[in-house]
């Protein structure tokens, strides 16, 4: 009887990730997407509860969603290579700066 329970569950096919063993509702991958989207359920009814809030909500979102927008521009600059060497070094200064820092506030 069980070698024949086991066979069957070989023999089932996952129509969400179409993996031999499981069946859909039982499917990790799934149940992985249902939880996501829980959470971000969660975050929405949390900020639906005050109603003052909206307004500063709305403006952070405004900027959130301009923010990922200038971030898909491209931009093109026609720099030399002594331009380039000279903001490469700018950045090496100040990846120095922020590891002293770093190290000051690890102590």
């Amino acid at each position: 009887d069980s070698s024949k329970s086991d066979k069957d569950e070989k023999e089932v096919i996952c129509y969400e990730c179409n993996k031999h063993g499981h069946i859909r509702p039982d499917c990790p991958k799934l149940k992985k997407k249902k939880d996501k989207k829980k959470a971000t359920i969660a975050t929405w009814s949390d900020s639906d509860d005050s109603s003052s809030d909206d307004d500063e909500n709305e403006e952070i979102a405004n900027i959130a969603f301009m923010t990922m927008e200038d971030d898909n521009e491209v931009y093109s600059s026609s720099l030399s290579y002594n331009d380039l060497q000279n903001e490469y070094n700018e950045l090496i200064d100040v990846l120095d700066d922020l590891n002293r820092e770093y190290q000051l506030l690890k102590k």
